[in-house]
């Protein structure tokens, strides 16, 4: 019998090894799980539309992807924009870097990226807490990733070359401009 839930065993290196992780942690569906096949489409389309330049949008509709968007600066204009490379740890503040910090968000995982030339994306949803964790533990050096509020309100985005931007309303501005300040000072 097939397990339920985050267990489910699905293709795709970087969902089977979050799989393992949450079964190894403990971490409880309602903490995390991978949204349902016939939600993501929506989800992913949503972020689209709330995140990319409307010149972007109009001009490259029928090809134009959120991850040559992230790389290729067809993103709306960052609040604030950082290179992460030997900082991975600030994704362990991401509870304190928004603003409703209780409140499940969307995870999108591009497991293919630029070396397969198409995109492959893996959408869940979690706790800033659990998803900080598993970004931190799991994920940080495998594949773009985008955390994205579930009124699609905000984005945070890290992509293949270890720039984090963050897009939209709803984050705390001064405390991620206070962590970039202080990891600068190091």
């Amino acid at each position: 019998m097939k397990e339920k839930g985050i267990y489910n065993k699905y293709k795709g290196f970087v969902r089977a090894e979050i799989q393992t992780y949450c079964r190894e942690h403990h971490i409880k569906e309602n903490e995390f799980h991978f949204i349902n096949i016939n939600k993501w489409e929506s989800v992913y389309y949503q972020v689209m539309e709330n995140f990319l330049e409307e010149s972007e949008k109009n001009k490259r509709r029928c090809w134009w992807k959120l991850h040559w968007s992230n790389t290729n600066g067809g993103l709306l204009p960052a609040e604030v924009c950082f290179d992460s490379r030997g900082c991975y740890e600030w994704i362990l503040k991401l509870p304190e870097l928004i603003k409703e910090k209780d409140k499940m968000v969307y995870l999108l995982l591009d497991e293919e990226g630029i070396s397969a030339g198409r995109e492959k994306f893996w959408i869940a949803e979690g706790t800033p807490q659990v998803i900080a964790e598993l970004i931190y533990e799991e994920v940080h050096w495998d594949c773009d990733y985008y955390i994205v509020d579930k009124k699609y309100n905000w984005l945070i985005t890290c992509n293949h070359h270890d720039i984090i931007q963050f897009v939209g309303k709803g984050l705390e501005i001064k405390k991620i401009e206070d962590m970039i300040m202080q990891r600068k000072g190091q």
